[in-house]
């Protein structure tokens, strides 16, 4: 299965949620600022993500998209 997660930078405030939340700890701030001033979070592990989608269900600025594909 093709897991792919997608953080759209430019909506992430860097409140930490999505980190927090991932069972498997592939997420992380970015050490770059996006356009708003936050750490946006960012992927550091992606051969690690099951797909569980607790990043996507935690946000609450909607800035991350989880799709698998078969």
């Amino acid at each position: 299965m093709k897991i792919e997660v997608h953080i759209t930078e430019s909506l992430c405030k860097a409140c930490g949620y999505c980190i927090e939340a991932c069972p498997k700890k592939v997420l992380e701030l970015a050490n770059y600022f996006n356009e708003s001033g936050f750490h946006p979070a960012c992927i550091i592990k992606k051969e690690e993500c099951t797909g569980c989608g607790m990043c996507y269900q935690v946000c609450p600025e909607v800035a991350i998209e989880v799709t698998r594909e078969k």
